[in-house]
């Protein structure tokens, strides 16, 4: 009975330690389109309305999106700080801007009786005879234009146009021209989103290894780490993996330091750390953030990273 009692007990105690590695969901950023934002401080110019009907708050729409790029950092310590510390800052005057954010906009919605040709169908002696009929047309138009000046006087420019129309047919009318309108307002709604969002998230299960700890108070510690990595309290993770990892050299617990890092945007504090330790997947993942992390620094915006 004792002989058998032993192999039981050593097996809870080998798959205690490898339940203890905990897959959790969190957000990974990489790049996804470049920018017109260049340097660090943007002044940002309301838009001149040249239409003649203001349907949609188009600086209103770039107001927030430009307010989500010149926020204060978050006060979230374990939300990942090169995205949310705030990449660019608001200045009060266009002399003090590395770029200058500008243009104009026309907004149009119009109901027009349009002259429809068409040709009768069927069979019939001599060539098909067209027709004319008067139809409505509902028409609804936003087209945005934005100017991105420049301290050396270069100038870039990006543009959307939206069309939105609705012909009547036979038997039914067109759609209304508020509905027409509302639509062509929800399609602005996400055309600039990558120029002033150019960073993707994607939501990913990232696996905690497990660490064999020998150190008894740190072994008291690490229990936690199965909530924090549930609760993602990132700071206390990252502090403790990082003692745990300094004191033991456990390279499951670069790993997971390296994690917390790379979660927190300090991804070259997280490349050393995964450097012949990490697997293809981390590997590939980390080369699209190093991408953003560069891309970042070339063009002069506020880098946030973490160190625990």
């Amino acid at each position: 009975m004792y002989k058998k009692i032993i192999p039981i007990f050593s097996l809870l105690v080998l798959l205690s330690g490898i339940l203890f590695a905990q897959k959790e969901e969190f957000s990974v950023y990489s790049l996804k389109n470049t920018t017109l934002l260049k340097g660090s401080s943007i002044f940002f110019e309301p838009l001149e309305n040249r239409g003649t009907k203001d349907f949609v708050d188009v600086n209103g729409r770039l107001q927030e999106l430009f307010t989500k790029r010149t926020q204060a950092p978050t006060d979230n310590p374990n939300l990942n700080q090169l995205i949310y510390g705030g990449l660019f800052q608001a200045v009060p005057d266009p002399l003090s801007a590395d770029v200058i954010v500008s243009g104009y906009y026309t907004a149009e919605s119009v109901s027009a009786r349009d002259e429809v040709a068409f040709v009768e169908s069927g069979t019939h002696i001599g060539s098909p005879i067209p027709y004319f009929e008067w139809r409505i047309t509902n028409r609804a138009s936003l087209d945005v234009a934005l100017g991105f000046t420049y301290p050396d006087g270069t100038v870039a420019f990006d543009s959307v146009g939206i069309r939105k129309e609705s012909e009547q047919k036979p038997g039914k009318k067109p759609m209304p021209l508020k509905e027409l309108e509302e639509n062509c307002a929800k399609a602005f709604q996400n055309a600039y989103y990558y120029q002033f969002n150019f960073i993707e998230f994607d939501n990913r299960w990232i696996d905690f290894p497990s660490v064999k700890v020998k150190d008894k108070q740190l072994k008291d510690d690490y229990k936690q780490a199965r909530s924090w990595i549930k609760d993602h309290e990132l700071v206390k993770l990252g502090q403790l993996f990082k003692r745990i990892y300094e004191a033991e050299g456990r390279d499951e617990a670069a790993v997971c330091l390296g994690l917390c890092y790379e979660l927190m945007g300090n991804y070259p504090a997280a490349a050393e750390l995964f450097e012949g330790r990490s697997d293809f997947h981390i590997k590939a993942r980390l080369k699209k953030e190093l991408e953003l992390y560069h891309y970042l620094q070339e063009i002069g915006a506020n880098i946030h990273l973490v160190e625990f």
